[in-house]
């Protein structure tokens, strides 16, 4: 299966890198004009930074798509706030769907924010695959998906409420739209960094390494297991 992991920042990719390929896979950077990636091909995987923000995220997506597609499957990986009080810096939500947040019409229509709902054959791979090694839990589901910073417990608990979210984060839906549209399988793995509060500036870089480290050991595990 030919798959891409992409983060929304550059950062995430690095720290994600140290973990995941530093001493298992052999890798090599393939630079296109507008991008530079890195690709296992003993693998099949490719990772990339795609861009903050729904929009962004979608079009360099797109474009990595058009490069070096086809791909069988998208992986949106990152950091998020958590919206759950059971989830702590360092967990790992594996997204069952993606809610966009950020999507209010006003002209009538449906009143539910669109849901984009993760591969379930996948996350059933994944929950098979996935044991909890003690440092951080494992949970599944959904992620809300909305270019806005949560930084108050007011709001964070608005959103959990209208969408049932356990985390937060922004690129997800642009993800899900770019799978949609190629006809690509979607999933959204999430590592918590901030409890999306006053504090959450200063916990998501103080938590940006263990949370990007603990989604390498997820994906490690996945795809050891689906390499079986």
């Amino acid at each position: 299966m030919n798959v891409l992991v992409a983060t929304p920042l550059r950062k995430e990719l690095n720290l994600l890198l140290e973990h995941l390929w530093a001493k298992s896979l052999h890798t090599q950077v393939v630079n296109l004009p507008k991008a530079k990636v890195v690709h296992s091909s003993r693998t099949e995987i490719t990772l990339a930074a795609a861009g903050h923000g729904k929009v962004r995220f979608a079009v360099a997506a797109q474009y990595l798509i058009d490069a070096l597609g086809p791909f069988d499957l998208l992986i949106c990986a990152g950091a998020a706030g958590a919206l759950s009080a059971e989830l702590h810096p360092g967990d790992v939500v594996v997204s069952t769907c993606t809610i966009e947040h950020d999507y209010k019409l006003g002209f009538g229509g449906p009143s539910e924010p669109p849901k984009f709902d993760g591969d379930a054959e996948l996350i059933a791979q994944m929950q098979a695959a996935t044991t909890e090694p003690g440092a951080f839990r494992v949970l599944f589901g959904p992620v809300a998906s909305g270019d806005e910073d949560v930084v108050t417990r007011t709001r964070a608990d608005e959103l959990h409420k209208a969408t049932g979210a356990l985390a937060v984060a922004w690129e997800g839906a642009g993800a899900a739209n770019v799978c949609s549209f190629n006809n690509i399988r979607f999933l959204e793995i999430r590592a918590v960094a901030d409890a999306a509060d006053h504090a959450a500036a200063d916990s998501y870089h103080l938590n940006l390494p263990c949370a990007m480290q603990n989604i390498g050991t997820v994906l490690e595990s996945y795809f050891a297991e689906t390499a079986k």
